[in-house]
């Protein structure tokens, strides 16, 4: 973008800033060693929350998501600009997520930015930017502070400009633009205008703005120095906001924290039972699941999969969102009836596959299917961890271990045989026989023991989802019996009765919490924290899993109003 030149020095200097800006506070992440803090402990209050807080972790810097990102450029640029620029966005983030790895597309370590990205970035700011010059004569009278006529002259413009920093800077970077912001910002407008017209200048100002480490990065200075650090009001707005609706404050939000009565618990609570009505928050929430699940590693499969045809693949996708947003939303449902529904949103490619063809549209209408029970049993998920179009009842096994169940995976001992011991039963019709071996022998059981009766649960699907009941002409045994530790013994005939028992489960809503913490810090959670996370998990077990108490136990904490920073080197 040619016009752009006398101001590409200062605007070049953000790229060193974004590079700076890929750690956490005091240079840590979540996984490093946490110096020693005072416990804290909720104060007097809803006897359904959290009691025990446990000692605070370092909170990392985090970068904007992908849709975290596209959301603030909607609520800066609001109607049909915002959906042009969102269209013309190229930001760089975490958007397909491969392998089986924990955390979130919003997790701090998933958007730290190399010397490439800061080019991307940077290249992002200044196509969006071009594209608001090239509409100069509409963008600028509707997004100037000053009333603008469509035909304004540069004089109108450089009356209003210090206005219009101060004013959409308060928005983009959501606090106060500093002074030395404010002065950085109108010097490069001075310089382009040296020697180009007024709105090359202000499209110079909008790329500024647009790749500001302010605007991408929720930094929190708090309201102290060293040790646990409280919030300022505005920064507890932008955690709210971004928390349940992956956006920046609304109006309204930043009202109260600019008034100064946010920090009130009950305020805090209003607010956050209004924004959970918002059908953004909805949106969060189908997010969380999707990518607690690992649904998301569909995004990866390649349009000409020779088992999942990209038709399929977008249909589960869709499913998956609708199955989500119908069962779990954030003002209603809970997970357990999300793990135990008996009707799924069929498209017109999935209707077949789910054994209802011709059931299916394009609005995806809920259809009772009788061999299914709950998420776990959707097409989406299954064929999301059917890795090359391949069953692997041992890493579904694994998977629902790690990360739907919590519970730790058996060490795999060192020098094992993998292969020797499966040789005498390679040619066995199912999958079962073929791994009995590793049930019996004493090199193997002991893993899998832990781990294949959980995917031979869900051997009646196949690589796409579909039911089976016959596997090479044998028929295929679901049954099962689970030591999930020490005193917790699962037994299940099938399926059904499998489903079931997870859905009722202790474990399901303990992960759940777990997970939601992890999502909602952008980090996995610390030893030390672990006492918040156990009492989170109970809380929510009580509720049935509802997002209510997800969101309400993580709000309410006290460690959601404030974060652990260290002294300076």
């Amino acid at each position: 973008m040619t016009t752009f030149t006398p101001s590409l020095g200062r605007v070049a200097l953000l790229t060193c800033a974004l590079l700076g800006c890929e750690g956490t506070i005091a240079g840590k992440r979540a996984s490093e060693p946490i110096a020693p803090v005072d416990d804290v402990t909720m104060p007097p209050g809803d006897p359904t929350m959290p009691r025990v807080e446990g000692r605070l972790a370092l909170q990392p810097i985090r970068r904007l998501s992908i849709v975290q990102y596209e959301n603030t450029l909607r609520a800066l640029f609001p109607g049909q600009l915002g959906v042009d620029l969102v269209s013309r966005a190229r930001y760089t983030g975490a958007s397909t997520r491969t392998g089986l790895e924990a955390g979130f597309s919003s997790d701090s370590d998933t958007n730290t930015v190399g010397t490439s990205d800061a080019a991307n970035l940077e290249d992002n700011a200044e196509a969006l930017a071009d594209f608001l010059l090239t509409n100069a004569r509409t963008t600028i009278p509707a997004l100037m502070p000053c009333s603008l006529p469509a035909a304004f002259t540069d004089a109108q413009v450089d009356a209003c400009i210090d206005r219009f920093i101060t004013e959409f800077g308060r928005r983009a970077f959501r606090r106060p633009v500093r002074a030395a912001e404010q002065t950085s910002i109108r010097r490069a407008y001075t310089t382009v205008r040296l020697t180009q017209n007024a709105s090359e200048a202000w499209a110079t100002v909008m790329q500024y703005f647009l790749q500001a480490p302010a605007l991408l990065y929720r930094a929190e200075a708090g309201a102290g120095t060293t040790g646990v650090v409280e919030l300022t009001p505005l920064e507890l707005a932008t955690r709210l906001a971004f928390l349940t609706t992956d956006a920046p404050p609304d109006a309204e939000l930043l009202a109260l924290a600019e008034a100064g009565t946010l920090n009130d618990p009950a305020v805090l609570d209003a607010q956050t039972t209004r924004l959970l009505a918002r059908p953004e928050a909805t949106a969060v929430v189908s997010r969380f699941v999707r990518e607690w699940l690992r649904i998301d590693l569909l995004d990866a499969v390649p349009d000409n999969d020779p088992v999942l045809p990209a038709a399929l693949r977008d249909d589960y996708r869709a499913q998956a969102d609708h199955l989500v947003r119908r069962n779990l939303t954030a003002s209603s449902g809970s997970l357990r009836e999300l793990f135990r529904v008996g009707s799924f949103p069929l498209g017109t490619q999935s209707d077949d596959v789910y054994g209802q063809p011709n059931r299916g549209s394009a609005a995806f209408p809920d259809v009772a299917v009788p061999e299914r029970t709950g998420i776990l049993s959707s097409g989406p998920f299954l064929s999301a961890h059917s890795p090359a179009g391949h069953v692997v009842p041992i890493l579904r096994g694994a998977f629902l271990r790690r990360q739907v169940l919590c519970l730790p995976l058996p060490p795999l001992p060192a020098n094992v045989d993998l292969t020797t011991p499966l040789d005498a039963a390679r040619s066995a019709p199912t999958a079962r026989q073929r791994l009995a071996p590793t049930m019996t022998l004493s090199s193997c059981s002991g893993c899998h023991l832990s781990l294949n009766p959980l995917g031979y649960a869900l051997e009646n699907y196949d690589a796409t989802g579909r039911h089976r009941t016959m596997e090479n002409g044998a028929t295929i045994d679901a049954s099962g019996t689970l030591d999930l530790d020490d005193t917790t013994r699962w037994s299940f005939s099938g399926p059904r009765e499998f489903f079931e028992t997870v859905a009722s489960s202790q474990a399901l809503t303990s992960c759940a919490a777990k997970q939601w913490f992890h999502f909602a810090h952008g980090r996995q959670s610390a030893p030390e924290e672990q006492p918040f996370v156990d009492e989170l998990g109970a809380a929510t077990s009580s509720s049935g899993g509802t997002v209510q108490q997800l969101v309400s136990g993580i709000v309410r904490s006290p460690r959601f109003t404030r974060f652990l920073r260290e002294a300076a080197p």
